[in-house]
């Protein structure tokens, strides 16, 4: 269970763009979209929504490197209220990695992706720190996800980088939904390779360490020359926005031939919400 304790900023909604887990061979553990529920559920549980695309089984369609609106959950966020996203594997599993993907629409929406939080496994916890801010564009999939390790085993690992090279070499050649972007050939899986090995780096238990222990982060991850929410919705022109005093309206941006594959709602399809623009 992922407990959600902040924002990158909107005060209104959060979302995320897909969770992998990992097993201790480094294989990719297949969760159905019926074995994933959030707290409080979608949008659609405000007023006046119904059909849009932006629930929690899109977390685990295998699409999380994406800006579409069909491959993302989007929920309300209230302060002091609890959510969560929480996923039932099915069986007893030895987690050997999380990989949690933020919220990636665009520049001002990719502040409703997830801060601060609380991973849990079976109660326990196991992680609680910041996840990294998507910057709202394809190009750089390390830029767009977390992982948070439980093993440093040689043979593990390479399963794991062995597993996104092939991930997102397919996904450069149009194999994979969810949007592309990226540079040349294997640019993409390069990156990703080279995100894991940062992260094997950056979390290595040091001398006396117990490897497997919880993983926290050492510092925020904020980077200095990134722009407040306040700074992005005021470029994009939507500075109206942070004089809002009450919760504004939210619609998917979906084309109209994804919107009909998809059996939308009509109203659904290329539709922009006030702050979608």
């Amino acid at each position: 269970e992922l407990a959600i304790l902040s924002t990158w900023g909107d005060p209104f909604y959060v979302g995320l763009s897909g969770v992998e887990v990992f097993d201790a061979e480094g294989a990719p553990v297949r969760v159905p979209g019926h074995r994933v529920r959030a707290e409080p559920a979608d949008v659609n549980t405000l007023a006046g929504y119904e059909g849009d695309p932006r629930t929690a089984d899109k977390l685990v369609d295998g699409h999380p490197y994406t800006c579409d609106d069909l491959h993302a959950w989007l929920a309300p966020f209230e302060r002091g209220r609890a959510h969560a996203v929480a996923l039932d594997l099915g069986a007893e599993v030895a987690v050997a990695l999380v990989r949690l993907w933020n919220y990636n629409k665009n520049r001002a929406h990719s502040y409703r992706g997830v801060r601060l939080c609380e991973l849990r496994l079976d109660g326990r916890s196991v992680f609680r720190g910041e996840l990294r801010k998507a910057p709202g564009m394809m190009g750089d999939p390390a830029a767009c996800s977390e992982l948070i390790l439980f093993t440093m085993d040689p043979a593990v690992l390479a399963k794991l980088e062995a597993h996104d090279r092939a991930a997102f070499a397919a996904a450069e050649g149009g194999q994979e939904g969810g949007g592309g972007g990226g540079g040349g050939s294997g640019d993409l899986a390069e990156a990703m390779a080279r995100k894991l090995t940062e992260e094997l780096a950056a979390q290595r238990p040091a001398t006396g360490e117990r490897a497997g222990s919880v993983l926290k982060k050492a510092a925020p991850l904020v980077d200095p020359a990134q722009p407040s929410y306040e700074e992005a919705l005021r470029d994009l022109g939507a500075s109206a926005q942070l004089r809002a005093s009450s919760r504004p309206r939210t619609s998917a941006q979906v084309p109209p031939a994804h919107a009909a594959a998809a059996h939308l709602p009509p109203q659904r399809a290329g539709t922009l919400g006030a702050i979608d623009e």
